[in-house]
């Protein structure tokens, strides 16, 4: 079994995992949420319209993070290259979602997506799972050299607690590491047992320095026994779209 540290000699493979974030459905959120939103989207977009619909995004971005009710809004593309957009929003509570769902930078990206998305836009809507809460978002401050990792884990049933302990048992040591901006892992509200891990590292440096560790080591021996689809499989490397010339 590969860990992650090898697929970083696979990145390339990272554009072909837009079809297995989840079905799409921005109009089908879960409709039972209380307390913060929080959602993990990729877009395809045709390789001749990436530019256009870049300007759109990056417009909705500052919109959408200007917002009362946003936490967090950020937008990435693979490492890897690729003709897809991917999304992590976080939200106060479900009103602000749906505020945010009616306002005109929202709308101009639906709007461009109608002639830009090379397939439908997918989707997850997430949960935190005790004892494994969501940290407040460290401010990052140089976006343009950080390192993001997201992982689409699909555990198996009977092995949930073997690895929501393996995580519960890492995660301090990850988010105190040098470093680290994020380490949260979120459930799909939609599927249960398939879960969202999402790090953010200032540098590729810090990032590597935390894959030698004897904690992130642990992990990696104990997960990969724990899925029911293979460890790399879901896994893609981020660059963060900069929107600093608002």
């Amino acid at each position: 079994m590969r860990t992650r540290r090898a697929f970083l000699a696979g990145a390339a493979l990272a554009a072909t995992i837009v079809i297995q974030f989840g079905a799409p459905a921005r109009a089908d959120a879960p409709t039972t949420t209380t307390g913060e939103m929080q959602i993990f989207a990729a877009i395809p977009v045709k390789p001749q319209e990436m530019d256009g619909f870049l300007a759109v995004m990056k417009e909705n971005v500052r919109g959408s993070r200007k917002e009362p009710g946003n936490v967090s809004f950020d937008a990435f593309q693979s490492e890897a290259g690729g003709d897809a957009i991917y999304l992590f929003e976080r939200w106060k509570d479900r009103a602000a979602f749906e505020t945010h769902m009616t306002l005109p930078h929202l709308k101009a990206v639906v709007a461009k997506a109608g002639t830009a998305a090379a397939g439908a836009p997918t989707e997850r809507f997430l949960t935190e799972t005790a004892p494994l809460r969501g940290a407040a978002p460290k401010p990052v401050a140089n976006p343009g050299s950080s390192r993001n990792v997201a992982v689409v884990p699909h555990v198996k049933p009977q092995e949930r607690e073997t690895f929501l302990k393996a995580f519960a048992e890492v995660m301090p040591q990850a988010r105190a590491a040098p470093g680290n901006l994020a380490f949260d892992l979120h459930e799909d509200m939609r599927a249960r047992n398939v879960f969202v891990l999402f790090e953010r590292w200032t540098d590729v440096a810090s990032h590597e320095a935390h894959l030698g560790q004897d904690y992130s080591k642990k992990l990696d021996g104990i997960v990969p026994a724990t899925l029911s689809r293979p460890a790399m499989e879901g896994r893609v490397l981020l660059k963060e779209i900069s929107v600093a010339d608002s």
